[in-house]
């Protein structure tokens, strides 16, 4: 008898291999996630991972992600920051990637504003300052720039 119920997700690593795969609980066996031929009956460790359902009535699930992420990390102890940055790394969108030239951008640091790719640097719109691409902020693509363009 299993003390995983069917459908728990986990962390498994075979007797025979040196690094663990995600994989389900049918029931009797694990099953890779992402190759269903992959199984195995009673594997050498199993750490179950937490899935969380994060929609929630009227709030969407990228809100309570970003609710829960700012929860743990005002507690400032190594294990919040751990499962903030764990919640963070699963439910944060993939950074775009940087325009061509004369892109347009709305970034921070600091206060959000825009931002324009030139021959250079990235310019924000006030002209007072300038930037590198990688030190931008949550960039959000307002325009994008000329193809090949360096």
């Amino acid at each position: 008898m299993s003390t995983y119920e069917p459908g728990t997700v986990a962390l498994v690593t075979a007797w025979n291999a040196k690094t663990p795969y995600r994989a389900a609980f049918d029931g009797q066996t694990w099953r890779a996630l992402n190759d269903s031929h992959l199984c195995v009956n009673s594997p050498a460790t199993i750490r179950p991972l937490v899935v969380l359902d994060l929609a929630l009535n009227d709030v969407t699930p990228e809100r309570m992600a970003e609710f829960i992420v700012k929860l743990y990390r005002s507690h400032k102890h190594p294990w919040t920051e751990h499962v903030a940055d764990q919640i963070e790394a699963q439910t944060k969108p993939p950074r775009i990637p940087e325009p061509g030239l004369w892109g347009v951008v709305e970034a921070g640091p600091g206060e959000r504003g825009r931002w324009i790719k030139t021959p250079h640097r990235w310019l924000h719109d006030s002209g007072m300052r300038s930037s590198d691409w990688d030190d931008l902020i949550d960039p959000t693509l307002i325009r994008d720039g000329i193809e090949g363009a360096s």
